[in-house]
């Protein structure tokens, strides 16, 4: 089963460090905490971008970065790692806007994934 799991998300993200921890409570909140906020906190790093405002951008993409170790994003913490570096060092903050817009991308592609997987694993909450 882990295999079928594991081949539908393409290495996208990987849940078994949830799985291990076996509570279907913490793994939905953990879910839906991700699913709520990662969008929120893409928005206001376009717009720390947009007003050039360094240190803030590497503040939000750094807080991004534990919720996307969890959910193992591989490609999407790799982003958000890129961004965050160029913002600390501020240098290439020209690529800050394109490594957004692709992180942007890589949560529109997992959303519909993730959001299956909690309601799953609020099913094994109720059960």
């Amino acid at each position: 089963m882990a295999e079928t799991e594991e081949s539908k998300t393409s290495g996208l993200y990987n849940l078994s460090f949830l799985e291990e921890m076996d509570d279907a409570e913490y793994a939905s909140e953990v879910l839906d905490l991700f699913l709520t906020l990662t969008p929120t906190a893409l928005d206001e790093i376009k717009d720390l971008t947009f007003r050039e405002e360094w240190k803030e951008v590497f503040r939000k993409a750094h807080s991004l970065k534990s919720g996307l170790g969890i959910l193992q994003m591989q490609p999407m913490l790799e982003t958000i790692t890129q961004i965050e570096a160029n913002a600390k060092a501020q240098e290439n903050t020209d690529a800050i806007e394109s490594l957004l817009q692709q992180a942007f991308q890589q949560y529109e592609l997992v959303k519909p994934m993730l959001e299956a997987e909690l309601e799953s694993s609020r099913k094994k909450v109720v059960l």
